[in-house]
């Protein structure tokens, strides 16, 4: 393949009529190489075309291209579909797309710039992994976990448990002591430190470097132990409440429900049309009639049996999506991706816990004020999608 800056060659003895018309994203062939166009003009006489493109057929690119690709460097010789970039200029192209004359470069970049790309990429696939293991192995450290913040590196860190202290010594030789705040004792800590690296103290005095850092067990958002804890009991009543018997009780009426319209609307068939619908045929119609599309035949006609069909139906679909989230919802995540979102009384959902508690409230009165929360907030979503 050319180098950088040189030439792409092409055999002579082809046809010398012009190309009409060059328009990118066509293919040109130069040589033993195919060149699409990404930009291109007309460059003085017929045939004759000045721009930029790219080979497509050099095999070893394909190892370049997925570089470029993973690397996210826009500076990369490739273009956007891939390729060796190329710029021409007064080349004539003839009929068969075969250029004849000038010269096509390859725009290439030193290879001391590929190396330092390809370094950087694997630095940073390799930060990511171990700080992918990081959140692994520290992921006993909960919502309620303490982050501290120090603007020194250190080498070694120790924990007086019984003072609460903590002694750290830095890259300088140096000693650092920070004693811990009342609402911090007690706690599980992680030590932010410059150089991207954290420490993370147990409660009972356990001190281990977490290289590379990662670890962020109380993002924001994220519920307090006491919050994550009144969810769960919340979905805990939820799922009490909506056991398989009661599901079966909830089918039982929407289909008993659905059976009155289903009468209804025949009846109302038989009365406008002298006879009753066939069995298999009209019947179907006449179904689909008074429970998809109401508006034909009238509320005058379903009476309150529409809306009872409507309700029943409502009640069943809750009662089966409250069990499922109760059973399913379960992870630390899931539970704060809940409680994020959540409104209970118009409030959120840690606002109005915060209140609660305040007012004395207990636990279990909460949960189940966020229970029916929840509720509602599942009815109201199927509400919506029906509409």
């Amino acid at each position: 393949p050319p180098g950088c800056g040189q030439p792409l060659s092409y055999p002579v003895g082809l046809s010398s009529s012009p190309l009409p018309q060059a328009i990118p994203g066509m293919t040109v062939k130069c040589g033993k190489f195919e060149v699409q166009l990404d930009t291109v003009q007309q460059a003085g006489g017929a045939g004759y075309y000045s721009g930029s493109g790219r080979v497509t057929n050099i095999p070893f690119l394909a190892i370049v291209q997925v570089i470029g690709m993973i690397s996210g460097n826009a500076n990369t010789n490739l273009s956007a579909g891939g390729g060796l970039q190329v710029t021409f200029s007064n080349i004539f192209i003839n009929q068969d797309r075969e250029v004849t004359q000038g010269t096509v470069y390859a725009v290439t970049r030193p290879l001391e710039e590929w190396l330092g790309e390809f370094d950087e990429y694997f630095k940073e696939q390799r930060a990511e992994r171990q700080q992918a293991d990081n959140r692994k192995k520290f992921a006993w450290l909960d919502s309620s976990t303490v982050m501290l913040g120090f603007d020194k590196n250190y080498t070694e860190v120790k924990y007086d448990t019984l003072n609460h202290i903590l002694t750290m010594i830095g890259e300088d030789g140096n000693t650092y002591t920070y004693t811990l705040k009342p609402e911090e004792k007690g706690k599980n800590l992680v030590i932010n430190t410059p150089d991207g690296n954290q420490w993370v103290v147990g409660k009972n005095g356990t001190v281990e470097l977490a290289k590379g850092g990662g670890i962020n067990p109380n993002p924001p958002g994220a519920l307090s132990s006491t919050e994550s804890d009144i969810l769960k009991l919340a979905l805990v009543k939820l799922k009490n409440k909506y056991t398989n018997d009661t599901l079966e009780l909830l089918q039982s009426k929407s289909l008993t429900e659905k059976n009155k319209i289903t009468n209804r609307t025949i009846n109302h068939y038989t009365a406008m049309k002298g006879a009753a619908p066939a069995p298999g045929s009209d019947a179907a119609e006449v179904y689909e009639i008074g429970v998809a599309n109401r508006s034909i035949v009238s509320n005058s006609v379903l009476g309150s049996i529409g809306t009872g069909y409507e309700n029943a139906v409502l009640a069943y679909n809750t009662a089966k999506i409250c069990r499922l989230f109760a059973r399913e919802t379960n992870s630390r995540q899931e539970l704060d991706l809940v409680g994020s979102y959540l409104k209970v009384n118009n409030q959120n959902y840690k606002t109005y816990v915060a209140q609660k508690q305040a007012a004395g409230t207990s636990n279990d009165s909460i949960a189940a004020d966020v229970a029916i929360a929840i509720e509602q907030l599942i009815a109201t979503t199927i509400q919506l999608k029906r509409k």
